[in-house]
């Protein structure tokens, strides 16, 4: 099963990024659960949700129990831009069932520390695809190299660039359901 998480101020079944893996990957043999994650009023400084960090915890440990009670047993987290964040804040953290994490346009210039993906990936010890696009925004590119060496000790950690693709994936879901397809047949 997969657990699909959106980012910044969207929903669970956000045309872009969310809805193509979470319908696609049905297609595929998977399960999918997409969830609503905190989110503030449109317009919200980045910076501001560092307050509502502490409620993504609950979310993702009750979609995982959920997928358990259906009888799932390899469990994946697909997260794109903040929620990919906000996933990686969980996992290093918290008990999970996830067998990997595909983090999708994550970036890593959080000054918070607490909630900064490159310190929350030296921390995460189950496999990790780090996927963005060629033409993402500039704080996911500029960061690769810090979450690249975020990840160093877990030999299970792997960046790939999709060529041509922006942070939101436009025109190209197939390119990114191909690469997730890719990644979790390994589970």
């Amino acid at each position: 099963g997969m657990i699909v998480v959106h980012g910044t101020g969207i929903h669970p079944n956000w045309e872009q990024v969310v809805q193509p893996i979470r319908v696609g990957m049905t297609n595929h043999g998977w399960h999918t659960l997409a969830i609503q994650m905190p989110i503030l009023r449109n317009g919200a400084e980045y910076h501001e949700y560092a307050a509502i960090y502490p409620e993504v915890p609950a979310r993702l440990e009750a979609a995982e129990a959920f997928m358990r009670e259906k009888g799932i047993k390899t469990l994946l987290i697909v997260a794109h831009s903040q929620g990919a964040t906000m996933s990686s804040y969980f996992l290093s953290r918290h008990p999970s069932d996830a067998a990997g994490f595909l983090a999708i346009g994550m970036n890593a210039n959080q000054k918070d520390a607490d909630i900064n993906s490159a310190e929350s990936l030296k921390k995460i010890n189950i496999p990790v695809l780090d996927l963005y696009g060629s033409n993402d925004l500039p704080a996911v590119l500029e960061t690769a190299e810090r979450r690249k060496q975020g990840g160093a000790h877990n030999t299970r950690y792997a960046q790939q660039v999709v060529e041509g693709a922006n942070h939101f994936f436009d025109g190209m879901n197939a390119e990114l359901l191909s690469a997730v397809v890719n990644w979790s047949s390994r589970f």
